[in-house]
C-alpha cells in the first residue's frame, strides 16, 4: 500500500512537472510567433504581421490566468494593427477582446491602452463612444504602473478636452505629463498639444512659443503638425 501511494505520489509529480513543462514550452512558442510579428510589422509586412500575431495567441489557453497578461497585450498589438490597416471594425473587435483579459490584470496599463484604442476608432470613424470609452481611463490612472502608458493616456485625455473646448481639463492633463517626458520626442509632442490649448483660449504669444519648440521635434509628425499650427496662426509659409 505504501509502495503504491509512493508510485501515485511519483506519478502526480511527473504529470505536474510535464504540465508545467507544457505550459512554458506554450508561452516561449507564443512568444516567438509574437515576436516575428513584430519583426513584419516593422517591415510593414502586416499580412505576415497579423498571421504571426493570431498564431500566437492561438498558442496559449484562453481559461488559464496564467495566460491572461499575454493575451491582452497580443489582442492589443493585432487590434492597433489593424487600426494602422484602416481596418476598424475589426480593430474594434481585438481591442474589446482584450479588454476581456486586461480587466482581469491588476496593472490597467494594457486595459488602458485598450481603451485608448477604441477611442481612436470612435473618432476616426466618427462613432459614438468616445466620451465614455476614454473617459473611463480617468478611473484607471491610479492603477496603472506603465509610466508610458500614463503618459499616453495623460495625453489623449488632453487632447480630448482640447477638441471638446474644455482647456482648463486639457492644461490640467498636459501639465501632469510634463514630469512624464523621458525623451525629447514625448516632450515635444507635449509642447504641440500644449501650443494648441493656448491657441483655443485665444493666447496666440504662448501658442506660437510652444508650438515652435514642438518644430524642433525630430519626428515627422509633430514637426509637419507644428509648422502646420504655426501657418494657421501667422500666416507666414517660411
Amino acid at each position: 500500500m505504501l509502495r503504491l501511494i509512493h508510485y501515485i505520489s511519483v506519478f502526480s509529480l511527473f504529470i505536474l512537472l510535464f504540465s508545467c513543462a507544457g505550459r512554458v514550452v506554450e508561452a516561449d512558442k507564443a512568444s516567438t510567433y509574437f515576436e516575428k510579428g513584430v519583426a513584419f510589422e516593422d517591415k510593414n509586412m502586416f499580412d505576415s504581421a497579423a498571421v504571426y500575431y493570431l498564431s500566437a495567441i492561438s498558442s496559449l489557453d484562453s481559461s488559464r490566468i496564467s495566460d491572461f497578461d499575454a493575451l491582452g497585450a497580443y489582442y492589443n498589438r493585432i487590434a492597433l494593427l489593424l487600426f494602422k490597416s484602416n481596418i476598424n471594425e475589426e480593430a474594434e473587435k481585438m481591442f474589446r477582446k482584450a479588454i476581456t483579459f486586461n480587466s482581469m490584470l491588476s496593472d490597467k496599463s494594457q486595459l488602458s491602452e485598450s481603451y485608448r484604442g477604441l477611442w481612436k476608432c470612435y473618432y476616426v470613424d466618427k462613432e459614438g463612444g468616445i466620451d465614455t470609452t476614454l473617459l473611463k481611463t480617468i478611473e484607471l490612472i491610479p492603477q496603472i504602473e506603465s509610466e508610458e502608458e500614463l503618459y499616453k493616456t495623460k495625453n489623449a485625455l488632453s487632447y480630448y478636452f482640447l477638441i471638446s473646448g474644455d482647456y482648463a481639463s486639457a492644461m490640467k492633463y498636459n501639465s501632469e505629463i510634463r514630469p512624464l517626458c523621458r525623451d525629447s520626442v514625448l516632450f515635444y509632442k507635449s509642447c504641440l498639444v500644449r501650443g494648441s490649448i493656448f491657441c483655443g483660449e485665444r493666447n496666440i504669444d504662448s501658442a506660437i512659443y510652444y508650438t515652435k519648440k514642438a518644430a524642433r521635434s525630430n519626428y515627422i509628425y509633430t514637426k509637419t503638425s507644428a509648422y502646420e499650427n504655426l501657418y494657421a496662426m501667422t500666416g507666414d509659409s517660411v
